[in-house]
């Protein structure tokens, strides 16, 4: 989703990285491209977007598609990792459920760091 003031910096520290020796491409992407066709590894959801985590999910579908954003209740309104300011940090929140939804697993490591939460049942 529009990037925003991250879409800059993402590009500066991974341009030319890899992962597996697959290239990171960083791309800015619209509500209307995403579709469960979309090929997203990750998808950084900014609150300039403005979109909830609930129709971003519903567009992708079951497509394991890694879901990280920075509004409020993120992660446990169908996000899969929420970064969290408390006070002067930056915390992690994880939802372990919506990651392994799509089939996605998750580092003990991260697990270890993120505060675990769960999707909030709709009222």
């Amino acid at each position: 989703m529009d990037g925003g003031e991250f879409l800059p910096m993402l590009r500066e520290q991974l341009s030319g990285k890899c992962i597996d020796k697959h290239p990171i491409i960083i791309r800015s992407v619209t509500a209307e491209q995403l579709t469960s066709e979309s090929g997203l590894h990750i998808l950084l959801v900014t609150r300039a977007a403005n979109k909830t985590p609930e129709a971003i999910r519903s567009a992708l579908g079951s497509q394991p598609t890694l879901l990280v954003g920075d509004s409020d209740q993120f992660a446990e309104r169908g996000g899969m990792i929420a970064f969290v300011r408390e006070g002067d940090k930056i915390r992690l929140n994880l939802n372990l459920d919506q990651t392994t939804e799509v089939g996605l697993v998750v580092n003990s490591q991260l697990s270890v760091i993120a505060r675990l939460v769960k999707t909030r049942s709709s009222q």
